[in-house]
């Protein structure tokens, strides 16, 4: 679940370009430079295990969670962040499952579609565009739209072009995302570069109509 308002810092994920800087989320101190992030992002991936298992000891076995895991961190993350100087948004949202159930749960979805175990998944875009919601639940909607275009990609890579092609899910969430983007957590700033990325990276579908 995500936590209260109050506990969404608006500049929890502000990433610090320092050598020693250190990156607060959620009371998670995450250090900027490469090797600590790495010796962080390991210790997440235990820390997101022994959550979820303690809170949902039916769901599949720790060992299955844990494969899935080093599939995000290191199949789908790095791609995710291609280039990121920063390493932003694949490594935050890491972070950040550590405290939502459902973030966890995307992240876990995602690693299973690139294992083939869910090629009938539909897609389904809120686009972020209601005007009455708290910046804590439109950038917990982003995120969640973001994964349903991933896993899209990922489970059929040529219906994502096709579908993009016609429907322009990605562009629409960019047009939503850019008027709210200073009122957001930073993260949202990394949720539109990586959608930015995602678009010039296939020219079929490049959102020729977004000024970059």
């Amino acid at each position: 679940m995500w936590h209260s308002e109050s506990q969404f810092q608006v500049d929890a994920c502000t990433t610090i370009p320092t050598e020693r800087a250190e990156l607060r989320v959620f009371g998670h101190i995450v250090p900027t430079t490469r090797a600590s992030r790495e010796l962080s992002i390991q210790n997440t991936l235990t820390t997101i295990i022994d959550t979820a298992y303690l809170e949902q000891p039916s769901r599949a076995s720790l060992e299955d969670d844990m494969t899935l895991l080093k599939i995000y961190r290191y199949q789908i993350a790095p791609w995710l962040d291609i280039f990121d100087r920063d390493q932003s948004f694949g490594v935050q949202v890491a972070v950040l499952s550590t405290e939502s159930e459902t973030l966890r749960n995307d992240i876990l979805s995602l690693a299973r579609a690139t294992r083939a175990e869910d090629r009938a998944a539909p897609v389904h875009m809120s686009y972020v565009d209601h005007a009455d919601f708290g910046p804590r639940d439109y950038l917990r909607l982003a995120v969640s739209d973001v994964f349903s275009l991933l896993k899209h990609a990922m489970i059929d890579l040529e219906d994502f072009w096709d579908a993009e092609a016609e429907k322009q899910n990605g562009l629409k969430m960019l047009e939503a995302l850019l008027p709210k983007i200073d009122e957001l957590p930073s993260l949202a700033e990394h949720v539109y570069w990586l959608m930015v990325r995602l678009g010039m990276r296939y020219p079929k579908v490049a959102y020729s109509s977004t000024d970059v």
